[in-house]
């Protein structure tokens, strides 16, 4: 049985949560933190069934490379 997985646009705040658990986990800081608060990139959620599984982010503009996933 295959599982359904969406990728959807979403605001920064819809991610925020998920950057400061993985802050916490990885006991770590975050390259290019500020970039969605910034608009240099767009956030998306990753749903697996329905469920948020995680987040993805692509550049926008001319910050590095636009397009580029992180």
């Amino acid at each position: 049985m295959a599982m359904k997985l969406e990728v959807k646009q979403t605001e920064p705040a819809e991610v925020l949560a998920l950057r400061e658990l993985y802050r916490h986990e990885m006991n770590c800081q975050i390259v290019h933190d500020a970039w969605l608060q910034r608009k240099f990139s767009k956030p998306y959620l990753l749903l697996l069934e329905g469920q948020v599984a995680g987040y993805a982010a692509v550049t926008v503009g001319e910050v590095i490379e636009a397009g580029m996933v992180y």
